[in-house]
Order: C-alpha cells, then sequence, then structure tokens
C-alpha cells in the first residue's frame, strides 16, 4: 500500500513569573509557539487473519518520508512585558522521517458492521516542538532555530465500523 500524508503539529509553551516587590507586584513572560506542517509520502503493508469467522486480527504498518515546513515564534518579556528581551519568528524547510503501527481485533457483529479494539503509534522526526526552542543568544541574529526533534504520540483506540 502506497500513498500520501499530511499532518500538522502545534505547540504553545508559556512560563509566567511574578514578582512580588513592596512597590508592586511585575510580570515576565516566555512564550514560544511552533507550527509544523509535514507532507510525505508513505508505504506499508496490512497483514490480516481471520481466526475464526466473526473475529479479526489485523496489524498495519506505514513507513514515509517527506518535508516539513515548520514555524516558530519566540518571546520573552520582562517588567510587565513592556521590556522586551527577545522576540522574532522564524520558517525553515526540513526532511523528516514517519512510521504508523495500529494493531487491531475486530468483532462482526453482522457482515456490514464490526467492534474494534487495538493499539496505535505514530512517530515522526524532524520537527520543531515549543519546549525545544529556548534562546539563549546574546545576539538576536544569531538566534538558532531546533528543528530535529521528535514525538511519538500512542494509545489505545476503540470504535465501530458500518461497511456500506
Amino acid at each position: 500500500m502506497f500513498g500520501l500524508r499530511f499532518f500538522q503539529i502545534k505547540e504553545k509553551f508559556n512560563i509566567s513569573f511574578l514578582n512580588y516587590t513592596y512597590s508592586g507586584t511585575s510580570q515576565s513572560n516566555y512564550r514560544a509557539k511552533t507550527l509544523n506542517d509535514a507532507i510525505g509520502i508513505q508505504g506499508g503493508f496490512d497483514f490480516q487473519m481471520n481466526p475464526y469467522s466473526h473475529f479479526n486480527f489485523d496489524i498495519l504498518a506505514l513507513g514515509g518520508l517527506g518535508f516539513n515546513r515548520a514555524y516558530e515564534s519566540v518571546f520573552l518579556g520582562d517588567v510587565n512585558n513592556t521590556d522586551i528581551i527577545r522576540e522574532f519568528t522564524k520558517d525553515h524547510a526540513q526532511n523528516i522521517v514517519f512510521a504508523d503501527v495500529e494493531m487491531k481485533l475486530a468483532y462482526e457483529v453482522v457482515p456490514a458492521m464490526n467492534f474494534h479494539v487495538g493499539y496505535q503509534m505514530f512517530y515522526a522526526s524532524g520537527l520543531a516542538l515549543a519546549p525545544n526552542e529556548p534562546s539563549y543568544s546574546v545576539n538576536p541574529l544569531q538566534e538558532r532555530f531546533n528543528h530535529t526533534r521528535y514525538v511519538i504520540i500512542h494509545g489505545i483506540l476503540a470504535g465501530m465500523n458500518f461497511d456500506f
């Protein structure tokens, strides 16, 4: 099986600092936002087994290569955010690798309907993630853009299919 895949991962990371003094309260904020728009080609296999007349077992594995357009926005302010220490926006193009694995057990109630439970895992590398974008440079022109991170999203799935 072959095809195209598009996915988008957005993140926001916020830290607020409060400074209590006799003259009042002052707040400082650090905010990082990232957006990853990824598209690529994928290929894989779907292995199905029907051990009993109403049960089937399904293993799906896909892998792919693609292109990610990543955007980053960082803000660091002090003294109620009136003193802007760092504020910039950057974007970058990056090659990515991604994979998807799913295992599922289904029970066929009638020929056109089944219930299923399973586990799914998705992996993608070459991403920009908000918590990994701190700014350490004194010179704003030398800001770095960390787009070499990865995510693993996984969990249990359950559902019902109707065939028509």
